[in-house]
């Protein structure tokens, strides 16, 4: 999150369930900056991955909810493959829903055109044990096959992003892309546009009336009390402590 969403947090107490409960229905700010969320997605770059073509970082990968180190190898080197960025402002209290993608995330990194659909089935995990929560098993190998990942909302952005991929070359930017950005139009005609997602942080997510940021966001309710709106922000339920 940005300065302006924290500061409002901290300002509130809405870390805390009992500062929620005291707060009321929270209104995240517009000024100065207005509120800002950012959520990304990471892949492990292995041997056909490029590394110049994504934004890298090193990372320590956490086999569980528990922070127990993964068995494979630690630290490793990362590369962003999804990007969300939302922004509350003046004309937009429903916020302005953008997300981005590496360009190869659905014809080399998340895909295999040469693997028949009765094993790779497209957005749909293939669940190789469901009784753990462990990525890993002993040996470093994944508990669960991956996702054939497809665009269920390709970019409707060519143009733009064709103009900043040139301005970018030569940099690992060029090689990301904007899907789409959702926001409310008019009175009465809801989000545009309507279904918005990325095929790599909403992979769990069917082609619908759910595949959208804003209708998603929308059942965001308050830790402490599950019943009141949280502004669009799932920090909020999630994040709070008694």
């Amino acid at each position: 999150m940005n300065q302006d969403e924290y500061n409002y947090i901290m300002s509130k107490t809405l870390w805390t369930k009992a500062g929620q409960q005291s707060a009321g229905i929270p209104s995240f700010p517009v000024k100065p900056t207005g509120a800002i969320e950012f959520k990304s997605a990471w892949k492990v770059l292995g041997v056909g991955d490029d590394a110049s073509h994504f934004f890298t970082t090193s990372a320590i990968v956490y086999n569980d909810a528990d922070g127990a180190p993964s068995p494979g190898q630690n630290p490793v080197t990362v590369g962003l493959v999804g990007l969300h960025i939302i922004h509350k402002t003046s004309l937009q209290h429903n916020w302005i829903w953008s997300t981005f993608e590496q360009v190869e995330n659905d014809t080399k990194s998340f895909y295999n055109s040469s693997c028949p659909a009765s094993q790779c089935p497209p957005d749909k995990p293939t669940v190789a044990n469901p009784t753990t929560a462990l990525e890993l098993n002993a040996r470093g190998k994944p508990n669960y096959s991956p996702a054939q990942v497809v665009a269920v909302t390709p970019t409707s952005a060519q143009s733009l992003n064709s103009d900043f991929q040139k301005m970018l070359a030569g940099t690992p930017w060029a090689y990301y892309q904007l899907i789409s950005t959702q926001w409310v139009g008019e009175a009465g005609t809801g989000a545009k546009p309507a279904q918005l997602g990325n095929s790599v942080q909403e992979t769990f997510l069917p082609a619908g009336p759910m595949y959208s940021c804003m209708k998603c966001h929308s059942y965001a309710n308050l830790a402490g009390s599950p019943k009141v709106s949280a502004d669009f922000s799932y920090m909020l339920m999630f994040g709070p402590q008694q």
